[in-house]
């Protein structure tokens, strides 16, 4: 009867252990399922962050070929700038050059017209001296007629100056005024990006967050799965090791009691650490996720603070650029002032020398007029005094000195007008 009882005992005591086994494997497989969904979930995560950074890899590379767009794009701007500023420099250069050879070419035409005036007035004086003394006022008008289309022509040429002058301004308001497009166009080109950079930044940020949330909650879900299948599990088992130990309390089987007890304080301090990792690599990507928001918005406003130092660079620029234009305007003009008024003055002073000289010249004539006439009044007195002397003599004698003083008096006055005009000439 204690055999039978014994055998019994020892085949209550297998088949317990061999339960207690089979418990144990399923538990194995619980763990390693558990372990598996973990390294999942690990991989899941990596995978992420891998694709994360691929996309922040391109977003950089992105924005640094989009810089070196920009530095090109203001390079050429620059390159540009500079060039017009050559071509303005080289133009106002070679304006100054032209007008100081046309000074110098009028200086020029004023000495060749002065020498023309002192042939003309040598040819004049010829001309006086085989016409008549009384012909003057005729030259004179001519004179005064020439001198009228010289001032006429010179008005003329001063027109065309100015034409070209206004031509050429109105030339330059156009190219500032095409550099000011082209500025504007380009700073509207940089704010449009930037905008858009801004949109797509909010986007990502917005489609991460999304993903985040997505993903979160596909974990949390997971989580209330595993949890949940875990209660169910060890509530299955409490149930059992109940059992098992309201059957084996004759038994009296405390060591097996111990160690279940043992391992689920085991279990639930594993369960508890993978609880406490989990929220710890929640907190971190939480923490990695607001840096890098924060990374990208101070990127943005770097970006917008520099677009802004940029344009004002380009703006002060211009009013630069627009002020030296000014200055160079404003000495062009008072130089051109100027060089009317010294044409003005040196015309002024040419016609006073030609009155003056025309008026000497009236006096000599006037005074030779009279002096001839005293000549004339001289020899008509001295023929009377020598015909009264010579009353008695014969007709024919008187006739013939007659003659000879008729044909000696033509002689006299001849070189007497010939001396006055060598005189005249000297003078």
């Amino acid at each position: 009867m204690i055999r039978e009882q014994n055998g019994k005992g020892d085949n209550d005591f297998a088949r317990i252990k061999n339960k207690k086994a089979e418990e144990m494997e399923e538990r194995r497989r619980l763990m390693e399922k558990s372990v598996e969904k973990k390294r999942q979930l690990r991989q899941q995560h990596i995978e992420r962050k891998e694709t994360l950074e691929a996309e922040k890899l391109q977003r950089a590379e992105t924005a640094t070929d989009r810089k070196v767009r920009q530095l090109k794009r203001r390079q050429r701007l620059a390159e540009e700038l500079a060039r017009r500023k050559h071509i303005e420099l080289q133009e106002s250069l070679k304006s100054r050059k032209i007008k100081s050879a046309s000074a110098r070419g009028m200086s020029d035409e004023v000495f060749e017209k002065i020498q023309a005036e002192v042939m003309e007035k040598k040819t004049q004086d010829q001309q006086i001296q085989t016409s008549s003394p009384w012909d003057v006022s005729e030259d004179f008008e001519l004179k005064q007629q020439q001198k009228k289309l010289s001032y006429q022509r010179d008005l003329q040429n001063q027109l065309i100056d100015n034409r070209r002058r206004l031509r050429e301004k109105e030339e330059e308001k156009h190219r500032e005024r095409k550099i000011m497009e082209e500025v504007g166009e380009t700073l509207h080109e940089e704010n449009s990006e930037a905008e858009k950079r801004k949109t797509e930044v909010a986007t990502l940020l917005q489609a991460e967050k999304d993903a985040f949330l997505k993903a979160r909650q596909f974990w949390k879900e997971k989580r209330r799965e595993v949890l949940r299948q875990e209660h169910d599990e060890i509530a299955r088992i409490i149930a059992k090791r109940e059992a098992l130990q309201k059957r084996e309390a004759e038994g009296k089987i405390d060591t097996q009691a111990a160690k279940d007890i043992m391992l689920e304080k085991m279990m639930s301090k594993l369960m508890e650490e993978e609880r406490k990792r989990v929220e710890r690599e929640e907190i971190c990507r939480e923490l990695y996720l607001a840096e890098k928001e924060h990374e990208r918005a101070s990127e943005a406003i770097k970006e917008a603070s520099r677009k802004k130092h940029t344009a004002r660079e380009l703006l002060q620029e211009m009013a630069r650029t627009q002020m030296a234009v000014a200055e160079r305007k404003a000495k062009e003009r008072a130089i051109d002032a100027a060089f009317t008024k010294y044409l003005a003055d040196e015309q002024k002073k040419q016609e006073e020398k030609e009155r003056l000289k025309e008026r000497t010249r009236r006096e000599k004539v006037a005074q030779y007029g009279d002096e001839l006439r005293e000549i004339i009044e001289q020899n008509k007195m001295r023929r009377s005094k020598d015909t009264a002397q010579t009353k008695g003599e014969a007709n024919v004698g008187h006739d013939e000195k007659c003659k000879i003083k008729c044909h000696s008096e033509p002689e006299n006055l001849e070189k007497l007008t010939s001396q006055v005009v060598k005189n005249d000439l000297c003078v």
